[in-house]
């Protein structure tokens, strides 16, 4: 054994690369359990896009036929039982209706912000057109007014989206935990 190492030339492996070695080597033995993800995925039959709910993430949903929206964070999932686990309740992912999503609602916010700017650029500039002799009318206001109250609506009635679970949607659990050798 002895004699293997004095084999090795160490002038070929710079100091610094054998510290990193080491220490790649020291977390590769080290992580022998890794912990993984668990999480609740709503899928729609027929797109590769999925929506993900993590431990910590606050949703809205429906139960059954009920017509309350109940807004709960997930605290934890029992996978082997099937259950995700609110702060108050434990539900099975079959026992959700609908979900509520504030999330892929972009485009209203977006125009919303941009009526806002052409109501108060319109507003703007009319105040300013006397000084260049055009005087004012009744669209000074009219049109500021029409498009900041249209871009508020539009936020508005737009927020949220309403998802339902059934026949195109459904809900799974998943667990990503890998243990090492």
């Amino acid at each position: 054994m002895v004699l293997y190492f004095r084999a090795i030339d160490f002038e070929l492996i710079p100091h610094t690369d054998m510290k990193r070695i080491l220490l790649c080597l020291a977390l590769f033995l080290s992580l022998a359990n890794v912990f993984g993800q668990r999480f609740v995925q709503l899928e729609k039959s027929g797109s590769l896009r999925i929506s993900k709910f993590y431990i910590g993430d606050e949703i809205t949903f429906r139960l059954g036929t009920e017509k309350y929206w109940y807004t709960e964070t997930i605290q934890d999932l029992l996978i082997d039982d099937n259950i995700i686990l609110f702060t108050h309740r434990g539900v099975k992912p079959e026992d959700i209706s609908a979900i509520r999503s504030f999330r892929n609602r972009g485009w209203s916010r977006a125009w919303g912000l941009k009526l806002y700017v052409f109501g108060t650029a319109w507003g703007g500039f009319s105040l300013l057109g006397p000084f260049a002799g055009i005087p004012l009318t009744s669209l000074a206001w009219i049109v500021p007014a029409t498009s900041i109250v249209t871009g508020f609506i539009i936020q508005k009635l737009f927020k949220s989206r309403t998802l339902k679970i059934g026949k195109k949607r459904r809900l799974r659990m998943m667990n990503l935990n890998f243990y090492g050798p």
